[in-house]
């Protein structure tokens, strides 16, 4: 292991130890357990070049070098778990490997199982003799009896699917004798972690205008990182958004928006599917307040059939406000606008006398209408008299 530690040592005095990526062990015929004379070939896979070292361990013991390890005529003595590692990756996942002197074996893949992969195993007799009837296990309990050698396939293998697999077969020429397989172990691993729904705002309580920012987190296997992964997003039990993306962004939250989400994650090519837990949101309302009105000429006189402009705006309030125009005396409505801005203008021309009077604002937010009036202002019109033009 030596030529393998220099190489851990020079990646991190170079920054580079998390851009390495492992090697991968790739084993021909597919299958962990192997009858005693069997030949197998191992092979490692490294980063692309041809300039590369590969060195094998078998039970983290130096073993051999080169790109292949291939055994002719296997023994109990091959039995183990290798490794490989190449001048320019680190060690790879364990392969282990059985060398059986059973009558019967089952036959498992080698490599790692993920959830939404197809499970094949094979119950074989030793070469030469004929299986007649087999029976699959799983955690001591029978799952399938077939009367020919057939294999077992799970289609689409989930969690539940992990346990402790045996097969039981008799044998034609051996007087029927019933023959067991050693027990195999197999872990069905996660493709991707469960989705956790996660907020821009810790606390969950929004307030009315900010954006908001969902993310659906997940982590996909280091082994399967070329996975394609398509995101969910759910408000109150219903779709809302479908993407590639993770993330779901709300520009501009509002009082509608509140409500329980949820997120999940779907590997198309694999057929796996997982939902986040809900996660419930609010959003509050900032009442208007600090109401204002600037009437515009300033002193509030306007000469007959000039305009006159009356901007109400207040100092807080989100969503929609609903802001009102008032004239005294009597009280009578003018005009109302409803805007998503915290001030409004109205814009008059003033034609008669009547138009001369005292004026307010009034703004409001909510849905009880409930409402804060400004200061008033005061406007006079003002007319030019026909007789002065008359002696100009």
């Amino acid at each position: 292991m030596l030529a393998w530690a220099v190489l851990i040592i020079l990646a991190a005095v170079n920054g580079r130890t998390n851009a390495l990526r492992k090697a991968v062990i790739s084993l021909d015929p597919p299958w962990g357990t192997l009858f005693k004379g069997s030949s197998f070939t191992l092979t490692c896979i490294g980063p692309e070049g041809d300039d590369h070292v590969f060195y094998w361990y078998k039970n983290q013991v130096f073993y051999s070098t080169g790109v292949k390890l291939a055994i002719t005529y296997a023994t109990e003595f091959n039995s183990g778990e290798y490794t490989c590692a190449s001048s320019k990756s680190p060690e790879s996942d364990g392969v282990p490997i059985i060398i059986s002197n059973y009558w019967v074996i089952l036959q498992a893949p080698y490599s790692a199982v993920f959830e939404g992969d197809t499970l094949r195993l094979n119950c074989i007799g030793y070469p030469g003799y004929r299986v007649a009837t087999t029976w699959y296990y799983k955690d001591f309990q029978l799952i399938l009896q077939t009367s020919e050698q057939q294999s077992l396939i799970f289609e689409n293998v989930k969690k539940s699917d992990t346990g402790t697999y045996q097969c039981k077969a008799k044998i034609d020429t051996l007087f029927s004798t019933l023959y067991e397989s050693s027990k195999v172990w197999i872990e069905v691993q996660e493709l991707f972690s469960s989705p956790l729904l996660r907020r821009s705002n810790a606390w969950s309580v929004f307030i009315e205008g900010q954006k908001v920012t969902f993310e659906c987190y997940t982590e996909l296997n280091y082994r399967k990182l070329n996975t394609q992964l398509r995101f969910y997003f759910y408000k109150d039990g219903s779709k809302i958004v479908e993407s590639s993306s993770p993330e779901f962004i709300i520009p501009t939250i509002h009082l509608r928006d509140a409500g329980s989400y949820k997120c999940g994650v779907h590997a198309l090519s694999q057929n796996v599917q997982k939902e986040s837990v809900s996660l419930r949101i609010s959003v509050q309302r900032v009442k208007v307040s600090g109401i204002s009105l600037v009437v515009q000429p300033a002193n509030g006189q306007v000469i007959e059939g000039e305009t006159l402009t009356m901007t109400c705006s207040v100092a807080e309030g989100t969503g929609t406000i609903t802001f009102t125009w008032y004239k005294l005396q009597p009280n009578t409505c003018i005009t109302q606008q409803k805007v998503n801005m915290r001030h409004a203008e109205h814009t008059m021309t003033a034609r008669t006398d009547k138009d001369s009077g005292v004026y307010y604002c009034t703004a409001s937010n909510d849905e009880s209408a409930t409402r804060v009036d400004s200061s008033v202002a005061v406007i006079t019109v003002k007319f030019v008299s026909t007789d002065k033009f008359a002696s100009m």
